[in-house]
């Protein structure tokens, strides 16, 4: 899947140029998102040390 072209529309109506952040990240930020079932400290401890170790190259959110 691609993105659309800028100014071609995401199919909702607003032109692809309106949309800029995604949860504060730019939208062409490479994003993680760490969930887990389980284990409540499985996907903060992971969440964290993603964080440790990549955050200055990519945007990090856990779900809790």
């Amino acid at each position: 899947m691609t993105a659309p072209e800028s100014g071609r529309g995401i199919g909702n109506g607003e032109s692809s140029a309106e949309i800029t952040t995604t949860f504060g990240f730019p939208r062409d930020t490479f994003r993680i998102l760490h969930v887990s079932t389980g284990n409540v400290c499985r996907s903060p401890i992971t969440e964290r040390l993603t964080r440790h170790f990549v955050s200055q190259r990519l945007g990090i959110l856990g779900a809790g």
